[in-house]
């Protein structure tokens, strides 16, 4: 089995971080919300940093959360361990739902919620253009920047197809697989080292 030591030596993307873009955690983080987790950016600036995990998925839909929420097919994920009180929409319909603010082009976040529910009961909006987040992923002022330096996570290109895949608990192996060989010790590393 690699040591920790050789997993941590690995060639950095040389991506930096912002908006729209992905950080993929290491393979031994301890934290249940950010283990072998992929996080969509959503705001990065000198006050600090938003994301939403996009590969938790709970086994809660929608309707067993909001009350009066029109019958929809589409289950809940968790977005981070901030507000996890709040619901948070990721969507591809910027277009359609007011208050939207774009991630990527055709990806957007946030909106009316109100407007969200009415354009489900019409049938205009289908569970392939939307997804629900229970809470964020925050960092304050300069958190994020020196976990980086930490190699805690690294940065990769997004696009939409990522957030609405059908297997989002595989994306982490998934995205690692595109880096090819400078990632091969972090995929093969043990989920629980102890079993090895």
């Amino acid at each position: 089995m690699a040591s920790i030591d050789k997993i941590l030596d690995f060639k950095p993307t040389g991506l930096d971080i912002k908006k729209g873009r992905l950080l993929l955690s290491e393979p031994f983080l301890k934290d249940y919300f950010f283990k072998r987790c992929v996080i969509l950016m959503l705001d990065h600036d000198e006050f600090g940093s938003m994301g939403m995990v996009i590969s938790r998925e709970t086994q809660y839909e929608i309707n067993d959360l909001v009350d009066g929420f029109p019958t929809f097919d589409s289950k809940v994920f968790l977005g981070g361990p901030v507000q996890t009180e709040n619901i948070f929409i990721l969507h591809r319909k910027g277009d359609l739902i007011n208050g939207s603010q774009e991630i990527l082009p055709g990806l957007y976040w946030g909106g009316d919620f109100e407007q969200i529910k009415e354009l489900i009961s019409l049938g205009i909006l289908k569970n392939t253009d939307l997804r629900f987040y229970l809470g964020y992923s925050g960092w304050s002022k300069g958190q994020l920047d020196n976990e980086l330096k930490e190699n805690s996570w690294i940065v990769a290109e997004s696009n939409s197809d990522y957030i609405f895949a059908n297997q989002p608990k595989d994306l982490w192996k998934e995205i690692l697989d595109l880096y090819g060989d400078d990632y091969e010790l972090w995929l093969n590393f043990p989920i629980d080292p102890q079993e090895n």
